[in-house]
């Protein structure tokens, strides 16, 4: 009777485990996810901060300054297109 208590509290803990071995494999893969859409809205960002710089350059002229508003907000639309299509499915 002790062997089989033994044996059923280690069948217990070794589905307990194979759920933890599963759920760390979501995590890591959420985890991956994340980083890749973080990763393009960071290259965006820094794209972002280029554009703001040729702004403030007094040799623009309105077409030019107009140009880069227009870019500016073309790179926030991509950085709420990934930011609202980044999900994980797992």
């Amino acid at each position: 009777i002790a062997s089989l208590s033994i044996a059923s509290q280690l069948q217990a803990e070794l589905a307990s485990l194979k759920e933890i071995s599963g759920n760390t494999a979501q995590a890591s893969s959420l985890l991956q996810v994340a980083d890749g859409g973080a990763e393009q809205i960071g290259g965006l960002v820094q794209e972002l901060k280029d554009i703001a710089l040729q702004a403030k350059s007094a040799t623009l002229n309105e077409q030019s300054r107009a140009a880069l508003n227009e870019q500016f907000k073309q790179t926030v639309a991509e950085i709420d297109r990934i930011a609202g299509n980044t999900k994980f499915n797992g």
